[in-house]
């Protein structure tokens, strides 16, 4: 594009204006970016003001030759600016100058770097905006800014006038508007780096890497890293400031292996306040020799297990012959290969892996890396604490193995295979109905070990024991008890029971049926012992669930007695004594017989005998005997006691036969009279 004909008569008008010019004694003012490669960076929310360069006469004050200028007739007093894109989009540039005097622009763009195109990156085909008018206000459009490219704006003073330009983006923050990076800007920022790599040295099968690095607010201090972070080992490149850091600077890095690879080129300022880092890739040439590397290894259980070591060779052709070592310890014979690659070593051998040589036909490479094969002893299977685990009816089981270092327990509900259920020392089991047994292996916490096999868990579901029920049983003195044979819901069920009165005869606590015992009760009063028995079953792992317990009664009534009655003796008619039995025994019953009922007085009864009228109307006394028996029923159940005896006699009313008189003298004798009557005595 030819940017330069359509402006040949506004070109003569500026040229008359030169020619007035040489005659006036000026002092050159330049603005702060006066070559390409020291453009300023520039950021578009903000507005910059710079004084423009004047030229005396004397001097030629055009911009730097090289590159493709486009419209511009001339490039007199230059000021150079970039800028890098962050969002894409429309760039518009408003450039003014207070004195309202000709200024022209032109911008490339895009580029990889703010100044790398300034020798020979300028071309015609980069110009996106250009303007040499007679406008004392210009406007830059940068359509569809590319984001992360870089644009270099140049701003010329064709009127060589003392003014002050402004230039800034007028469509920032509007739709469709592209932005730019301020960070360049205000903050340490890497703009670039190139990296060139050289051929590979045949004698050291290594090369260099040259290339210019460019920045912006770089610190005053620290160090400028250059790194071949690819490299093995890395090679670095340490810049000092000298007395400042100035971009752009030059470097060189030396020795790096040839390998063929795309390396990775790391730059960091070491002192920024900000993180100041950029990194780019290069592809490294080619080996003329075999470089080999040796790496992979891991961690291998000691159960047969097996790990890859990998020996990748680049660079010359094949085929290679390398040696390794293990441990220092060379492993023979050399391995002759031609690939692929990497070629892989299967091994269970420990220990550290290195290559000692690696070569064609042509030389000898180097080599680097290592791999490690770690042999992991396999840890003991786990061993249950504080057996046996159950649950007394259904429920949870919390299953425990004891701790082993450097393992975890893992759970599972199946001896081999399977779904891992839980990882940890303590297990605990969904609700069971049934003994349901588990698997538990130990496993490394370093290299996932497992143990050769699985210990199993049984987790029982204990029935817990359901006593039926016993009877009470009332009883006398000296009775014997009927034998109690304990039965439940669970065979095999142990039933322990305790008496809280020992003194029936039955001891105060026992385990098993209860034989039939001679109650006793010494007292006076009925005595009741409480019996409780407790089920306890005990499975064959020594699993004990104890049932409700239930509680009967054995109670043990005295022996009442009855104490001693007088003996009556009256005459017929006459009154009787009333009669009140009495005993040791509260509650005693006392039932009698009369064996002569003809006194008056009935043949049995139950109870005191109240006073009655004794009758005899024989002519001899009566005698009857009472026999009196003390009985005490306790639940319908009668003790009964020795029976004791009195008498009551009724003596009959005596009558007298009738005498007859006499009637005689003075010391005459009188005949004998012999009383006589019913009642003999």
């Amino acid at each position: 594009m030819n940017f330069f004909l359509p402006y040949i008569s506004k070109r003569l008008s500026k040229f008359t204006l030169i020619l007035l010019l040489f005659s006036i004694p000026l002092e050159t003012v330049w603005s702060q970016s006066r070559t390409c490669h020291d453009a300023g960076p520039f950021c578009g929310d903000q507005s910059y003001t710079f004084p423009a360069g004047v030229c005396p006469p004397s001097q030629t004050c055009n911009a730097e030759q090289g590159p493709a200028y486009g419209c511009l007739g001339s490039t007199p007093n230059p000021a150079w600016y970039f800028m890098q894109i962050g969002n894409p989009g429309t760039i518009i540039i408003t450039i003014s100058n207070s004195a309202n005097v000709d200024i022209d622009f032109i911008c490339w763009g895009p580029l990889t770097s703010p100044t790398g195109g300034c020798t020979s990156g300028l071309t015609s085909d980069k110009i996106v905006s250009c303007s040499y008018s007679n406008a004392a206000t210009e406007t830059c459009t940068i359509d569809n800014a590319l984001s992360g490219q870089f644009y270099m704006l140049l701003i010329t003073n064709f009127s060589n006038a003392e003014t002050n330009i402004t230039f800034y983006q007028s469509n920032y923050g509007q739709p469709g508007a592209g932005t730019t990076n301020c960070n360049i800007v205000i903050e340490c920022s890497i703009l670039s780096l190139t990296p060139v790599p050289t051929v590979c040295n045949p004698a050291t099968n290594t090369y260099n890497v040259n290339g210019t690095i460019e920045f912006t607010n770089p610190p005053t201090t620290g160090v400028l890293t250059i790194k071949d972070i690819t490299a093995t080992p890395p090679v670095i490149a340490n810049i000092l400031p000298n007395p400042v850091f100035t971009s752009p600077l030059s470097y060189t890095l030396t020795g790096i292996p040839c390998d063929g690879l795309q390396h990775t080129l790391l730059a960091n300022f070491s002192e920024s306040i900000n993180p100041c880092s950029f990194t780019t890739t290069y592809q490294a040439p080619v080996s003329v020799c075999p470089v080999g590397t040796i790496s992979g290894g891991g961690i291998i259980c000691d159960n047969g297990q097996q790990t890859t070591v990998n020996v990748n060779i680049t660079g010359a052709p094949p085929p290679y012959t390398f040696t390794y070592a293990i441990n220092g310890i060379p492993h023979d014979p050399p391995i002759i290969t031609s690939g692929p690659f990497p070629y892989q070593i299967i091994t269970s051998t420990p220990g550290i892996y290195t290559l000692t040589n690696v070569s064609n036909s042509s030389c000898s490479g180097p080599v680097s890396g290592s791999a490690t094969v770690t042999l992991v002893p396999l840890p003991t299977p786990p061993t249950p604490a504080s057996a046996p685990f159950y649950h007394c009816d259904p429920g949870t089981v919390t299953l425990n193995a004891n701790d082993i270092p450097g393992s975890q327990i893992n759970w599972y509900d199946i001896a081999t295979g399977g779904t891992k259920l839980f990882t940890g020392n303590s297990f605990s089991t969904p609700s069971l109905t049934s003994t349901t047994t588990y698997y538990a292996e130990s496993e490394t916490t370093s290299g996932n070990c497992v143990s050769s096999s699985r210990t199993p868990f049984t987790a029982e579901i204990v029935p817990i024991p359901i006593a039926d029920i016993v009877d009470d049983q009332v009883l006398c003195h000296n009775a014997t008890t009927s034998a109690v044979a304990f039965s439940g819901n669970v065979p095999g069920t142990v039933f322990n029971w305790t008496n809280s009165d020992p003194t029936i005869g039955l001891a105060a606590s026992g385990t098993g049926d209860i034989a039939a015992f001679i109650a006793t009760n010494t007292g006076t009063i009925p005595v009741t012992a409480t019996i409780v028995v407790t089920p306890t079953f005990t499975s064959l792992s020594g699993a004990t669930c104890i049932g409700t317990p239930i509680t009967f009664t054995i109670t043990v009534s005295p022996i009442p007695t009855v104490n001693s009655v007088g003996n009556q003796v009256l005459r017929h008619n006459a009154t009787t004594s009333a009669v009140a039995f009495s005993g040791d025994a509260p509650g005693t019953v006392f039932n009698w017989t009369n064996s002569d009922p003809t006194i008056g007085l009935a043949a049995s009864g139950t109870g005191d005998i109240a006073a009655f009228t004794a009758t005899n109307t024989g002519t001899i006394p009566v005698t009857a005997t009472i026999v009196v028996t003390p009985t005490f029923t306790n639940t319908a159940v009668t003790c009964t006691g020795t029976s004791t005896s009195f008498t009551i006699t009724v003596n009959p009313i005596p009558t007298v036969n009738s005498v007859g008189n006499q009637v005689l003298c003075h010391n005459a004798t009188t005949s004998a009279v012999a009383f006589s009557g019913d009642a003999p005595g």
